[in-house]
């Protein structure tokens, strides 16, 4: 940000704001989360049998020696443990992408021109006190805020796939994955909801589609479709939650059309607050568009 003046008029606020830096960290901390979970699934798989024990532990360190692990149960459990780790991070790194959302979006809130007052604070970035209440709010009042006061808001169907997604969240972290009464959103307990990239088979002569499967051969006079599904599931109370690596794919990939969507909804808000925007490698005149005062 920075004072500059032109020609006679009085000095004016640029103020310089990058539109793609909160989807691009969004899209940084998804692609960091599937690539640690390919590694440890990949890792788990190919493990040589043996003790469990730290690298370097000449003795195995064991604090309930009658509860310890054997090999083939430590195999078993990593599995569950690396999913359900990367599933509250990518749930967990939404946060992120919100608060970097809510920066901008308090920034344009100002106005392509306003006066700086002597000892002003800006109430947009992270650190300050408005940037500290946000950050401690939960999933939905931070999306909530983001509607209320900036106009930026979440479709029905991906705002329910994020309920239950954070609900999710919330039972593996607090309880261990087994669902309680505090994270039911239905009355048969969690229901979490998200989309799915599917590859479709389509007969050409009869029109009749069906889901293409792995390794699954190909008849002649067929086409192969690209198509976005849905996958639900209901884990009932008491029962554990629990995913598969297609369901973190699918969750993730639900996650990167939230951010999606916000972005393209902080753009729209953008342009309502007169902010010109400039495309990549184009330059933008502070002054606004020409004729504006």
């Amino acid at each position: 940000m920075s004072n500059q003046a032109f020609g006679g008029e009085p000095p004016l606020w640029k103020l310089h704001i990058d539109l793609d830096v909160p989807l691009a960290r969004w899209q940084r901390a998804l692609q960091r989360a599937i690539d640690l979970v390919s590694f440890g699934l990949t890792a788990m798989a190919t493990v040589p049998e043996g003790e469990v024990r730290l690298p370097g532990e000449v003795l195995r360190f064991a604090v309930a020696s009658n509860y310890a692990m054997t090999f083939l149960e430590a195999k078993e459990e990593f599995g569950l443990w690396v999913l359900q780790g990367g599933f509250r991070d990518v749930v967990e790194g939404l946060h992120d992408f919100l608060e970097e959302a809510r920066v901008a979006c308090a920034a344009v809130a100002l106005g392509p021109k306003f006066t700086m007052p002597a000892g002003w604070i800006p109430p947009f970035t992270r650190e300050s006190p408005e940037g500290q209440r946000f950050h401690w709010l939960g999933l939905d009042k931070k999306l909530g805020t983001l509607g209320d006061e900036y106009s930026v808001v979440l479709g029905g169907e991906l705002r329910t796939a994020v309920d239950g997604i954070n609900r999710a969240r919330n039972c593996l972290a607090h309880r261990g994955g087994v669902v309680g009464d505090q994270d039911k959103n239905d009355p048969a307990g969690l229901r979490i909801s998200w989309r799915r990239l599917e590859f479709l088979v389509k007969d050409v002569a009869t029109g009749a589609e069906r889901l293409l499967m792995l390794n699954q051969l190909i008849e002649a006079e067929s086409d192969v479709l690209l198509h976005i599904g849905a996958v639900e599931r209901l884990f009932k109370l008491g029962e554990r939650v629990s995913f598969t690596p297609e369901d973190i794919i699918g969750v993730c990939f639900t996650l990167l059309s939230v951010g999606q969507e916000l972005s393209a909804s902080v753009v729209q808000y953008t342009r309502s607050k007169g902010f010109p925007i400039a495309s990549k490698g184009d330059t933008v005149d502070p002054r606004g568009p020409k004729g504006t005062t």
